[in-house]
């Protein structure tokens, strides 16, 4: 006999069941009826304790304690259990359904038997009076029986595969608005190098970049540049052996100029971690390598002006000095010194020139590159030896 633990499970699943076939279901109580001649027919489902009339006619009653069900004993076997008179028949002449309301006397009973081999419930027919069915009444009741189980069963099939679709598509969703976020762009690769996803952010890259659409089981080859394929065709090699690498690499478009990518290539796996393909993202970071160079060429300046005090200030600022000693001892020769001082003057100021013009950039004052902080740095060697 079946687990009577799956029995009740699948019970529990029809019961719960919100079936639109309330009117085929009902019809086939009906005419379950009218074939075997009883005032009441009923399809049944059999809980651990209750045994729930699912559809019905001919009662106003919803459910009885199980241990009085004469379903009880339908669900035992395969084919129609008749019950002629219950008043006659041991298994149920004391029962409180047969001895009190509603008076059963007659019963006649088809399982009704899940494709897995549960039986649930019964289709079955009822009458206040002996009766007895003829093997085509019998036949009939079978017949109804197995198709009022197909028609929940497909009904529940069908729902339960419209939640795995809502599911996945829910997923699916969740995975897009994931796949098509930020602004990097994003390929899935499979072994024979098409295409089998990609994002948002790469087919308007395509389109702008080639005048291309992209599109899914097409070979990716044809969207990539031809002087980068080679080195793409690389790292695609390395990521199906299971080699992830990253690379940074700038690439002369016709139309748009050169673009900086941030390269990334990480093999796909299965559920059984066999390699299914490549993952490629690509990022524009041209801003990152204009703020790079930009860094660099303010290093370079510095690196000027460290050069200019080092050696520069000293020559002007000596010859200043110089000069005017000699004014000092020479006051004659004063004409002649002043035209060499005025020249050492003149190149002193041009030093201080190129220093305030870095000084004054905004890129420069956003770094907080003052000049006070710079002379400070460049002269801090020569000031910690002298005492105040």
């Amino acid at each position: 006999m079946k687990s009577e633990v799956k029995r009740l499970e699948a019970v529990s699943r029809f019961l719960n069941q919100q079936f639109d076939s309330k009117k085929e279901l009902q019809d086939i109580v009906v005419l379950a009826a009218a074939i075997c001649e009883t005032p009441v027919a009923l399809i049944t489902l059999l809980t651990d304790d209750e045994q729930v009339f699912k559809f019905k006619i001919g009662t106003d009653l919803n459910r009885t304690d199980r241990d009085v069900a004469f379903c009880n004993y339908a669900i035992q076997q395969d084919d129609v259990m008749v019950v002629p008179d219950a008043t006659k028949d041991g298994r149920f002449v004391e029962n409180t359904l047969v001895t009190g309301d509603p008076n059963i006397k007659f019963y006649a009973g088809s399982p009704l038997t899940t494709y897995d081999g549960y039986s649930l419930g019964s289709l079955c027919v009822i009458d206040t009076k002996p009766n007895y069915l003829t093997a085509k009444q019998q036949e009939m009741l079978q017949v109804l029986s197995r198709q009022a189980m197909n028609i929940m069963e497909l009904e529940l099939r069908t729902n339960v595969l419209k939640e795995y679709i809502a599911d996945a598509a829910s997923s699916a969703n969740k995975l897009r608005s994931f796949f098509d976020s930020g602004d990097s762009c994003h390929l899935f690769i499979d072994l024979d190098l098409n295409i089998i996803a990609h994002n948002k952010q790469l087919e308007t890259f395509i389109m702008d970049s080639k005048s291309m659409r992209v599109e899914n089981g097409t070979k990716v080859s044809q969207y990539i540049s031809e002087s980068f394929l080679p080195t793409f065709m690389d790292h695609l090699d390395q990521a199906l052996q299971g080699e992830s690498s990253e690379a940074e690499i700038q690439i002369d478009y016709m139309g748009m100029g050169k673009v900086w990518w941030q390269l990334n290539y990480a093999p796909a796996y299965d559920h059984n971690n066999h390699i299914i393909g490549v993952s490629y993202g690509a990022r524009n970071i041209n801003q990152r390598k204009e703020h790079e160079q930009k860094i660099l060429s303010q290093y370079e300046t510095l690196m000027e002006i460290a050069q200019i005090q080092s050696h520069g200030f000293r020559r002007p600022v000596a010859s200043i000095l110089g000069l005017t000693n000699l004014i000092k001892e020479d006051p004659a020769s004063k004409d002649e010194y002043l035209i060499l001082l005025e020249d050492a003057a003149n190149e002193l100021d041009t030093l201080i020139h190129k220093i305030t013009e870095f000084t004054q950039k905004p890129e420069n004052n956003a770094q907080a590159l003052k000049l006070s902080n710079i002379i400070t740095a460049f002269e801090r060697p020569k000031n910690s030896s002298n005492t105040e």
